[in-house]
């Protein structure tokens, strides 16, 4: 068994909060844009589809930043609704009126 000091990330970082994980939503994310962008490019031929890909890897960026107090991503809160909306609800109601 080993000491590990509390300011020791359990995983590997780039930047303080910024690892593997979120190289890896970045890089899907430019990877879309890019796949767009060619594809667009077949029709049109304004450099101004390139914006694309700095969009979508804007976004695929800050989806993986920390938004809430408790440290939880976008996706993590888009994950919760998900979770939440597909569960089974239970509904409480009285017979009778008021």
């Amino acid at each position: 068994m080993y000491l590990i000091p509390r300011n020791i990330s359990k995983r590997f970082e780039f930047f303080p909060g910024w690892g593997w994980k979120e190289l890896l939503i970045l890089l899907a994310a430019l990877g879309i844009g890019a796949i767009l962008s060619f594809a667009l490019g077949l029709i049109i031929s304004s450099p101004l589809r390139f914006l694309l890909i700095v969009l979508l890897g804007g976004i695929g960026y800050v989806s993986a930043q920390p938004v809430m107090a408790d440290g939880s991503t976008a996706l993590q809160i888009l994950s919760y609704i998900r979770r939440y909306q597909q569960s089974q609800k239970l509904y409480l109601y009285r017979k009778g009126g008021i």
